[in-house]
């Protein structure tokens, strides 16, 4: 007889090769663990999250959406009064500053013909004199 007994042999191989592939498992755990990577079963899981989070967004957008473009169409028409309200008081604004600028320039004319009066009047008086 030789010196192989089969099963004794098979077992230590199949328990050399469980212990191989269990090492393996643990090593890639740890350098997953290490490197900061997530197991396969965790990318799953917040594969799946990811998916029902964003399905519950895109329905609450859904949900919103009729009173968010209300309250844009608000806004927008709340823009168009301030727009009009301002340009009516740049109007009212220019017009006031015209006429300030107009009494300026009669008070300017009257101021130029007094003194052109008043030199007319001194050289007379001067020269009355002589």
């Amino acid at each position: 007889m030789t010196s192989f007994s089969p099963p004794v042999d098979i077992a230590a191989w199949l328990g050399c090769l469980t212990f191989c592939v269990w090492l393996f498992n643990g090593a890639a755990k740890a350098w997953f663990t290490l490197r900061g990577k997530p197991s396969p079963e965790e990318q799953a899981a917040a594969t799946n999250g990811i998916a029902s989070r964003v399905a519950t967004i895109e329905h609450c957008i859904g949900a919103c959406k009729h009173e968010q473009d209300r309250r844009l169409d608000e806004l927008e028409a709340g823009q168009a009064m301030l727009r009009e309200l301002i340009t009516e008081e740049n109007g009212k604004i220019y017009n006031r500053v015209n006429a300030a600028a107009e009494t300026c320039s009669r008070i300017s004319g009257e101021l130029t013909s007094i003194k052109s009066t008043l030199e007319v009047l001194l050289v007379r008086t001067i020269n009355g004199r002589k």
